[in-house]
């Protein structure tokens, strides 16, 4: 019996021990957090950028120049990592962020589709670009992204990538991590009622077969499509017309179909004077 009480009360003090241990760690987290924000504010009284309003501190960064493309090592990214002064600036600068340029790169991957996601959300409330260039293709992941910000995007650039043909044929070399699409891009039923610019490229010797319902429904998302361009797009052998029996685009004022061919009728487009 009095062996067993040992026990216990050996059980009792271990979880004692361990409980004030806890309550420790959370001391020490607290004074931490606490001694960081002394940090911070001795920094903004001894820091001569942190008295700058945040028009000129803001203006400061943008002269810097931005490279528009979501590159860890290069601006606006790396302004993020330097203090919790630069950080603030950045995020609150929509100007870093309303431009972004993906260059041969698979923006299919979810991490990087969540950080380009990251990316236009700090560009609120101006509109945005997005430029895709030489990609493989729009991934799934991509795809959200875009279309959660339809209605913010103002300048739209896809072109595919010359090397696709290979990147097709080495879907095992690359991983299981890439979402290979089976269409170019599917707007989900979203509304891109802000854009303005639209330019499609689809490498003629590509691996893909697109259809025209691929254009057409991002046209029929664009109300205030003003200018669009087509580039070696909409290669389709079917019979199949798109579900559109007129497409009026109000505000449209150039359409370029450069080295394209496509099986819609394009009596069905319509535009206003």
């Amino acid at each position: 019996m009095s062996a067993k009480l040992t026990i216990q009360a050996q059980r009792d003090r271990v979880e004692q021990l361990v409980a004030g241990l806890e309550a420790r760690k959370l001391a020490v987290r607290d004074a931490e957090v606490t001694i960081a924000a002394a940090k911070r504010s001795l920094n903004s009284l001894v820091d001569p950028m942190a008295r700058l309003p945040l028009e000129l501190q803001s203006g400061i960064f943008l002269l810097t120049g931005t490279d528009h493309k979501p590159n860890p090592d290069a601006s606006p990214l790396n302004f993020l990592f330097v203090c919790h002064l630069w950080h603030d600036i950045a995020v609150s600068t929509p100007r870093l962020w309303n431009r972004i340029i993906i260059v041969e790169s698979l923006p299919c991957e979810a991490d990087f589709a969540r950080a380009c996601g990251n990316w236009l959300k700090r560009a609120h409330p101006l509109p945005i670009s997005v430029e895709l260039q030489r990609i493989y293709s729009v991934g799934e992941s991509m795809q959200k992204v875009l279309c959660q910000y339809a209605q913010h995007i103002e300048k739209l650039e896809i072109s595919l990538s010359d090397n696709i043909s290979w990147i097709d044929s080495n879907k095992d070399l690359l991983g299981s991590g890439i979402d290979f699409p089976t269409d170019y891009f599917e707007i989900h039923g979203a509304s891109f009622s802000s854009l303005k610019t639209l330019s499609l490229e689809s490498h003629p010797d590509g691996a893909l077969e697109h259809t025209d319902d691929d254009w057409i429904d991002i046209l029929a998302a664009a109300p205030e499509l003003v200018e669009c361009q087509l580039t070696s797009f909409a290669r389709y052998t079917g019979n199949h017309q798109p579900d559109v029996e007129h497409l009026t685009l109000a505000s449209l004022r150039q359409l370029q179909l450069l080295a394209s061919s496509w099986s819609w009728d394009l009596s069905t487009l319509r535009t206003k004077a």
